[in-house]
């Protein structure tokens, strides 16, 4: 180990390269203690009020109290949106703080799991962009029946997410707007997941233009480009009633707040009459929904590879992180959700 690295009896420099990994490895261990030291029973307090912004939990630990204990704290600081641990990612989701509830109170009840979900992330090292392996935790409660109420737009908007030819999308959503009005279409096409500049392509072809009319009158009002106001219709429309996440995913938002926004916009650009808002298919129904609420926590090997250096590298970096951490998940919620599905009726 204490070998001159330029020395003849070490031509390889497998001495220095040896005494550089321990190096690496120490510094690592250092820095994930400060940032995720480990909460026991001796420190819960300080990471439940806020003194340890994040922390870890060895899920191989003997104690299920003090896991659940972590966990559930977890969860409550992840909800409050004046705390660090706030997820601005997870609360794009609109049922991120009823699922962070929900999870809370199967953890206190005991009706849990927890498992590793293998991915990949890309790091910059000395050597370049990498693509690393890394490991989050899924912690997940117990399915159940949740009762709310939705927008009909919405179960049209899936219903056509299940189909994978585009063509086949629009002839349903020709076929929505000549029975059910345009304004219910644009809603539909909105949720589905159209830009402006696809709905204005979608109404601009002369042969469903001619369909509407004959179907609906000649007066009736279409989406077009050459109207500034329709531009302005369909960006708010959008801003209010879907979410479009940093990665570039679109869903819904389910809230009855979002789709009452939805329809104001609406009804201030002229496209309904107030009286509308309240009859079908405008008008939010009541539906039942199985659901699983799940939560998204940063595994150590993540936060180690995040915080590892540059100048460390592969395979030893990979290998000693996995078996060191693998293990361990932080504190740190990445998002939560609900994951639904529909009650089978002929059950």
């Amino acid at each position: 180990m204490g070998e001159d690295p330029g020395s003849p009896r070490d031509p390889e420099r497998r001495y220095a390269r040896v005494d550089a990994t321990l190096n690496y490895r120490k510094e690592l261990e250092e820095n994930l203690n400060v940032a995720y030291p480990e909460i026991t029973w001796e420190n819960i307090d300080d990471f439940r009020n806020g003194k340890i912004p994040f922390g870890s939990i060895n899920l191989k630990e003997k104690d299920i109290k003090l896991i659940g204990n972590v966990l559930t704290s977890a969860l409550e600081r992840a909800s409050d949106p004046q705390d660090v641990a706030h997820s601005t990612h997870g609360a794009e989701h609109d049922v991120y703080q009823e699922t962070l509830s929900v999870l809370a109170e199967h953890i206190e009840e005991g009706q849990y799991s927890i498992r590793r979900s293998r991915s990949y992330i890309k790091i910059t090292t000395d050597a370049g962009i990498e693509r690393i392996p890394i490991e989050r935790f899924v912690l997940e409660g117990q399915q159940f029946l949740r009762t709310t109420y939705r927008p009909e737009a919405i179960e049209e908007a899936e219903s056509l997410k299940k189909e994978n030819d585009l063509k086949k999308v629009n002839k349903e959503l020709r076929r929505i707007c000549l029975s059910r009005g345009v304004p219910y279409g644009i809603l539909v096409a909105t949720y589905f997941g159209f830009s402006h500049d696809n709905i204005f392509s979608f109404f601009a072809e002369p042969n469903f233009q001619k369909s509407l009319k004959d179907e609906l009158g000649d007066k009736i009002k279409i989406p077009t480009r050459n109207r500034k106001q329709d531009a302005n219709m369909l960006r708010q429309l959008s801003n209010n009633i879907v979410v479009r996440t940093a990665s570039g995913e679109i869903y819904p938002q389910r809230s009855a707040d979002a789709h009452q926004k939805g329809l104001e916009t609406l009804l201030h650009f002229g496209w309904i009459e107030k009286d509308q808002v309240r009859k079908p298919p405008l008008l939010m129904k009541e539906v039942e929904d199985l659901a699983t609420p799940k939560a998204i926590l940063v595994g150590m090997t993540e936060a180690a590879q995040r915080r590892a250096s540059k100048s460390y590298k592969d395979p030893d970096k990979s290998e000693y992180i996995l078996d060191e951490y693998s293990n361990v998940s932080t504190t740190m919620v990445v998002t939560a959700y609900l994951e639904i599905q529909p009650v089978d009726s002929n059950a």
